[in-house]
């Protein structure tokens, strides 16, 4: 699929969320900054509705983070209708997840998958090791792998944002038809720690073996 006809199916698949378009009487704050609103305008008419209809708030704005803390979202577009995201929160030394999905193709319905899940100490500092591992966050904003493009509409991307005191990076990866390698771990590791199969964010484990029925 071209990234013509990518954009046009993006745009049938907002069609079908038109609780967003009504209830909404003011422009919602930005959920991305303006530079990657600039990079991909996917990220602004794609993702960015997603979240708002999660109930996210932009993790990147000034006052979004405290001293001594940081913030990890990773949504998971996995089709024109489904996805699911994942927040980390890590302050006051305590570490806590939210995870939400929405099917913008029934209604616009939501739902809290995780509303604050205790993360432990060792599983924190895990899931950092992983992403160094990865070599995350190499990028301001960027892709992930610096190849770039959203590629095939049936496959499962993942936007990955970091936020910290006056540093915030976003990054994004397709992860399902073509399986990165040292990336996998980390997502399989969020996986775990949100309770939720691999299946529901929309990718299969191909080095371990499993497949689709």
């Amino acid at each position: 699929m071209t990234r013509k006809t990518f954009k046009a199916a993006v745009c049938l698949a907002l069609a079908a969320m038109p609780s967003l378009a009504s209830s909404t009487k003011t422009k919602p704050p930005a959920m991305f900054p303006p530079e990657a609103m600039a990079w991909d305008e996917t990220m602004s008419d794609w993702v960015a509705p997603i979240l708002t209809a999660m109930g996210e708030p932009p993790i990147w704005t000034t006052g979004a983070v405290i001293e001594s803390s940081v913030i990890y979202r990773f949504t998971f577009v996995g089709s024109l209708c489904k996805a699911t995201s994942i927040r980390i929160t890590s302050a006051d030394r305590k570490m806590g997840l939210r995870a939400v999905s929405v099917d913008m193709c029934k209604g616009h319905r939501v739902k809290v998958l995780q509303k604050n899940k205790p993360i432990t100490t060792g599983d924190f500092a895990e899931l950092q090791d992983l992403m160094g591992k990865a070599g995350m966050w190499q990028h301001k904003i960027g892709d992930w792998d610096g190849e770039g493009g959203w590629g095939w509409v049936d496959c499962t991307f993942l936007v990955m944002e970091r936020a910290k005191v006056a540093d915030y990076s976003l990054e994004r990866s397709q992860i399902s038809c073509i399986q990165p390698t040292t990336l996998i771990p980390v997502v399989n590791k969020i996986a775990g720690l949100a309770g939720l199969s691999h299946i529901s964010l929309g990718y299969l484990d191909r080095a371990a073996g499993e497949q689709s029925h």
